[in-house]
């Protein structure tokens, strides 16, 4: 399989991944088609860097290669392995990017973020991946406390009732 790594540095999340899997489609279906030429497909109908690539990738090929190319493309996207996060609001881009680059870093180098907004995480980040589940929210962190504190705050507050 060829090296599509390359890849990675623009896509981050599993709503990236499929948006590139649709204009990986549309390139294929253009191969065979007539209506629209693929070389239309390629500079019209995609995102201007996925346009590059493929263009850059699939110049010297004929049609079954590229197929090939797009197939195999398509196999290793669908081989990322996806970390799911729960956070309490949608991270912006840098945000994004920055939490990627850590997770690539310290977990899995192909991988893709799967993110859910869950408001009530409160802050911080609920992470799913490999069978682990890990709680650093807000709201665990509050849970912690008042479970570790429960004694001391119903005596606190009995004695405001006398």
């Amino acid at each position: 399989m060829k090296d599509f790594t390359k890849y990675l540095s623009k896509i981050r999340t599993h709503e990236e991944r499929e948006t590139l899997q649709e204009e990986i489609n549309l390139v294929r279906q253009a191969l065979y088609k007539t209506s629209t030429p693929f070389e239309e497909v390629l500079s019209l109908k995609l995102r201007s860097w996925v346009s590059e690539e493929l263009t850059r990738d699939l110049v010297n090929l004929d049609t079954e290669q590229r197929n090939a190319y797009l197939s195999q493309l398509s196999e290793f996207l669908n081989s990322l392995t996806e970390i799911s996060l729960s956070v309490s609001r949608e991270l912006s881009q840098t945000g994004t990017q920055r939490v990627s680059d850590w997770v690539r870093e310290n977990l899995n180098k192909e991988s893709l973020l799967k993110l859910e907004i869950e408001p009530s995480v409160l802050g911080g980040v609920i992470l799913v991946y490999g069978g682990f589940y890990c709680d650093f929210s807000l709201r665990k962190k509050i849970e912690d406390f008042f479970a570790q504190e429960k004694n001391e705050i119903l005596k606190i507050l009995d004695s405001q009732k006398a």
